[in-house]
């Protein structure tokens, strides 16, 4: 089938089952397959970008049966709203960022980096952002979005306002669910993974799943406030000593201070 002038079906699935594409792939060298899967991610990124084109007029008309125009596009293509969240403001941005958009036009950037990207990117930083993210990882762009975030007083506010620990009764079995914000979480991750870390088993015996640990930890930490002994207490298997918890906050000149990456 042809759509705009391009095959659609890749030639080894012109057959139309998987199963028959895997029979032929394992007939071809290594080499071969390493090639044809870069170019058929480099087609794919292409097709999204046309997508993202497509909804971009939708978008403009407001054309997306009189619903918001990311709750229409996580519906008709079954994603999570923050995944159509990101690909709406990447097709807004777009725009005003023409070499940004002609490297992705080609298949150079994934979608991942195009969420940071057009984040980080002004018209004026266009060609820069274009070759930088390239090379990029899309972590460290997220990371150089959070950096540049400037966070209010407001905004820490509504994030001690959403903290929650919430448990109850299923079964025979207590469950838990909770949420901390900034500070507050990184020290409770510190001591929950140095406990966890610490649960070695004896010499010869396979280690606890990291879930078991978790549990542990934290019965054993609702233990040590019982006791009163008012510390991250060490885990029964592991060796007993000193240690105190720390939490590094990151200073910068050009950015706010962060916390595991979080600007605070």
């Amino acid at each position: 089938m042809l759509v705009a002038g391009l095959s659609v079906t890749p030639p080894w699935l012109h057959g139309g089952m998987f199963t028959d594409a895997l029979d032929e792939l394992r007939t071809w060298p290594t080499d071969r397959l390493r090639a044809s899967r870069h170019e058929a991610t480099r087609e794919e990124r292409r097709w999204q970008m046309r997508r993202l084109a497509i909804d971009r007029v939708l978008d403009e008309r407001g054309a997306t049966d009189a619903r918001d125009t990311v709750e229409w596009v996580a519906a008709r293509d079954g994603v999570r709203t923050q995944t159509a969240r990101v690909e709406v403001e990447v097709a807004r941005a777009l725009d005003s960022l023409p070499v940004i958009a002609a490297a992705a036009e080609a298949g150079e950037l994934s979608m991942e980096q195009l969420g940071s990207l057009v984040q980080l990117a002004t018209p004026e930083t266009d060609a820069a952002w274009a070759v930088r993210g390239r090379r990029a990882a899309p972590s460290d762009l997220a990371r150089l979005v959070q950096r540049q975030q400037v966070v209010s007083d407001e905004e820490m506010a509504v994030r001690r306002d959403a903290r929650e620990l919430r448990w109850w009764r299923k079964g025979k079995m207590l469950r838990l669910t909770g949420a901390l914000p900034d500070i507050d979480g990184a020290f409770v991750e510190a001591v929950l993974e140095h406990m966890v870390g610490a649960m070695r088993p004896p010499n010869g015996q396979p280690w606890d799943t990291r879930a078991h640990r978790g549990a542990d930890a934290f019965v054993e930490l609702c233990r040590a406030a019982k006791n009163g002994t008012g510390a991250a207490p060490a885990a029964p298997s592991s060796k007993r000593r000193s240690w105190k918890p720390s939490v590094v906050i990151h200073m910068g000149s050009d950015a706010q201070p962060t916390v595991n990456g979080m600007p605070i």
